[in-house]
């Protein structure tokens, strides 16, 4: 994350009126519907909706929040959704069952964390070896349940054992972490850094610490749409990029977007923006086929995929490749 750059921007005023969470777009253009979590791994497509008031040259974009990855792929396959910001590996597992989506972007690179209950008597990864813990996830198939596992496996600890995991929404984690049913949770921000705020928990390590530059959450689009309207793929690409950009250099602005839309403090955001530099980053999305590739082997290995999956045909860069050319010209 790049400082922040204390510019007046004269041609940015934000007017945002938030009733439900939802980007509200005029519908007169094709309208395109994306999921989106409110975590900070997806934080630039709201950020793009804002930028652009929902209104762009080939199409109204139309935003649906959703605080259950259940609820999110219920809507996926119920074709509600043009697409939707996914965990990578959830992709991985629709493509197991040949679910007609595509990877054209990341949401970020890092951005998760472990935290422990401040009452557990769990200060760091040792003292979760010699004793049973429970630790929530936001998904089974999920970049943070990854995060853990790699972590356990890096320290000895014994996954599955001295660790067990259950799944559960990010929204319900702080009150089942207070309510003492949990030892501690994995998830993408805020909520890591909000817990930790509320003196509830404690932030143990940082995902970039225990995978460096892996991928956040992945923006993924109905074949059938990137099939018959490249254009709507490609300036929707672009705006995501631009909002990854705006969030970059204009940290302070972004975290105040944000906090409308998740409902959580901008100091908060701007604190998960901005400390550490590379907590999270929204510089490079470019999905790499040997990052899916690894986490089709730790799914392997933690027996939640039972046959080789391809990476071919799961991801296509050359939305998000075009993107970065213009803005280099």
């Amino acid at each position: 994350m790049k400082r922040y750059i204390g510019v007046t921007i004269s041609y940015f005023v934000l007017i945002v009126v938030f009733l439900t969470g939802d980007g509200v777009c005029d519908a007169k253009k094709p309208v395109i519907t994306i999921g989106y979590m409110p975590v900070t791994a997806h934080l630039t497509i709201p950020i793009a909706f804002e930028l652009h008031k929902g209104e762009f040259q080939n199409f109204s974009l139309q935003l649906r929040k959703y605080t259950s990855w259940d609820d999110m792929v219920k809507a996926l396959e119920e074709s509600e959704l043009d697409g939707a910001f996914m965990p990578a590996p959830l992709i991985i597992k629709f493509r197991e069952k040949k679910f007609p989506f595509t990877c054209v972007s990341l949401g970020c690179e890092n951005g998760s964390a472990i935290v422990m209950g401040r009452w557990s008597g769990i200060e760091n990864i040792d003292d979760l070896k010699g004793r049973v813990s429970v630790v929530a996830v936001p998904h089974i198939y999920s970049i943070p349940h990854i995060i853990l596992y790699r972590y356990l496996l890096q320290n000895g600890v014994k996954y599955k054992k001295e660790v067990k995991i259950v799944s559960m929404s990010p929204a319900d984690m702080f009150a089942s972490l207070s309510r003492k049913e949990t030892q501690g949770f994995v998830s993408e921000e805020p909520i890591c850094r909000s817990t930790e705020e509320r003196n509830a928990g404690k932030i143990i390590a940082c995902s970039k610490e225990i995978w460096p530059s892996h991928p956040g959450g992945v923006l993924m689009i109905s074949n059938m749409l990137i099939e018959k309207q490249k254009k709507i793929v490609q300036e929707l690409v672009d705006a995501v990029v631009d909002a990854a950009d705006f969030i970059e250099y204009h940290p302070q602005e972004a975290s105040e977007i944000c906090s409308g839309y998740y409902g959580v403090d901008s100091r908060v955001v701007f604190d998960v923006l901005t400390r550490p530099d590379d907590m999270i980053s929204f510089n490079d999305l470019i999905p790499k086929k040997e990052h899916f590739e690894r986490i089709i082997d730790y799914l392997k290995k933690m027996k939640l995929v039972k046959k080789d999956i391809s990476v071919e045909n799961l991801i296509d860069t050359d939305f998000i490749e075009n993107a970065y050319k213009k803005k280099k010209k």
